[in-house]
Formats: structure tokens, C-alpha cells, sequence
């Protein structure tokens, strides 16, 4: 019988252990995990662990699982639990208070700060779309999470516009034809 991949084992944790809400401390059991089966070479970053579940499906609190200094972890405490796009209504509050944060980094002239929320926000934009194209997934969630991947890219392009367009998004035809008719 063929050895099973890490991809392949950090989704049969995830499912045995029946782990809904992955944070930091699951990621590091899934690890932990990884290491028993393959040994020191079984050790995955914690952004590719995160990566998969969320591919999967999987409820990902995740801002930054990776801390690459100081400053770093201090935006990283800030933003903890701040990323969630499991739904369209918590994927909108998560984007609007990155916006709000970004305001307040910006207002205070705070640069690192501003682009800590991009990053957030790229992070978000992409585990979206990467679980918009995932067969797995059922194909509303997969409507879902394309949706929630415009979103990101609207703010990234244009954080002032957000608040205005996501209004006007849920109102018009298409979203309401897509999505209203399944809540």
C-alpha cells in the first residue's frame, strides 16, 4: 500500500480528530501529527496546513499562522480571529474591519500597519479563490467563496469603495438570484 502524502494526511487528522475550527494550536497538532508519520522531514509551515483545510472546506481562524519578527507579531496578535470567510456574512465584517484597521493605520501614519491589512487581505483573497476551484467543495460554496474572492480583490483595488459597493452588490439581481435563494 502506498505511503499517504502529507496533503492526504493532514486532511484524515483533521477528519479523525474532528477539528472544525483550525487555529494555531490545531495547526500545531496537525504537525506534530506529520512528524510522528514521516519523521523531521514530515514538518509542513504552518501557511500550507491552513492552505489545505481551508481548500477543504474547513473553518480557518488564520491571520498569519507564520511570525517573521517583532513587528510582525504584534500585527499578527492585532489581527488574530480577524479572517473568516467560512460565510458571505462573516467574510463582509472581516473585510470591513480590515478596512476599518486600515483606516486607523493609515490615519496614523502607521505603514507597516497598512500593509499588514493588505496582506490579511491577500491571504483572504486567495484561500477564497483556491477553495472556489476546489472539486470538493460543493459547488455553492464553491459560488460562494468565488464571490467572497471578488470581494477581497474590490478591496485591495479600492479599500474606500468597499462599504458603498458590497451594499450595492447585495442588492442587485445576480447576487440576489445566487445567493438569497439558499438562506
Amino acid at each position: 500500500m502506498p505511503r499517504k502524502t502529507k496533503k492526504q494526511l493532514i486532511l484524515e487528522i483533521c477528519d479523525r480528530e474532528g477539528l472544525q475550527e483550525i487555529s494555531r494550536r490545531e495547526v500545531e497538532r496537525i504537525n506534530a501529527r506529520l512528524i510522528e508519520e514521516f519523521g523531521p522531514g514530515g514538518k509542513s509551515s504552518p501557511d500550507y496546513i491552513a492552505k489545505i483545510l481551508a481548500e477543504a472546506g474547513k473553518r480557518v481562524l488564520y491571520s498569519s499562522l507564520l511570525v517573521d519578527s517583532g513587528e510582525e507579531e504584534k500585527y499578527a496578535k492585532l489581527f488574530r480571529g480577524v479572517l473568516k470567510f467560512d460565510t458571505l456574512e462573516n467574510a463582509e465584517e472581516s473585510i470591513k474591519e480590515i478596512g476599518r484597521r486600515y483606516r486607523e493605520f493609515i490615519e496614523s501614519g502607521d505603514k507597516e500597519g497598512a500593509h499588514y491589512c493588505r496582506k490579511i487581505a491577500l491571504k483572504g483573497k486567495d484561500l477564497a479563490k483556491s477553495a472556489a476551484h476546489n472539486p470538493k467543495i460543493d459547488p455553492q460554496k464553491r459560488a460562494e467563496k468565488a464571490e467572497i474572492a471578488q470581494w477581497f480583490t474590490l478591496w485591495l483595488r479600492t479599500p474606500d469603495l468597499f462599504s458603498v459597493w458590497i451594499e450595492l452588490r447585495k442588492r442587485s439581481e445576480d447576487f440576489q438570484r445566487e445567493f438569497k435563494q439558499n438562506r
